[in-house]
Parts: C-alpha cells; structure tokens; sequence
C-alpha cells in the first residue's frame, strides 16, 4: 500500500466522502482525485487541514504525505 492508498483509506475508515474532503480543503473533486493518484502534490495548507480532520499523530504524517 502506498501513502495515497493510505490516506484514502483513513478518509474512508472516518466515514469521508472525497467530495466533502475536497470542499474542506478548497479544491475541486477532480483536483483531490488528482492528488490522491499522485499526479500533484498536496501543499501545506492542504496538509495541515486532513491532518486536523482526520487526526493524524505528528509521528505518522510520512505515512500519508
């Protein structure tokens, strides 16, 4: 399992949908799907909000990001 295959699992393990995710974090579905297949990168802002909502410890942010 790779770190997008990861955190799509924790956003689903949280009840998430992608859409929701995506207007949490200011971008379109289309952007996040991007993101999460690795065609883009998720920048800080980004980062700093799905760790927030999805309670990530400090200590296993690598496994995500």
């Amino acid at each position: 399992m790779d770190k997008a295959d990861n955190l799509k699992s924790l956003i689903a393990e949280n009840g998430l949908k992608l859409g929701f995710v995506a207007k949490k974090l200011g971008i379109r579905y289309e952007v996040l799907w991007a993101k999460l297949k690795g065609k883009s990168k998720f920048n800080l802002d980004e980062v700093k909000i799905l760790v927030d909502m999805l309670k990530i410890p400090s200590d296993k942010i690598f496994n995500f990001f």
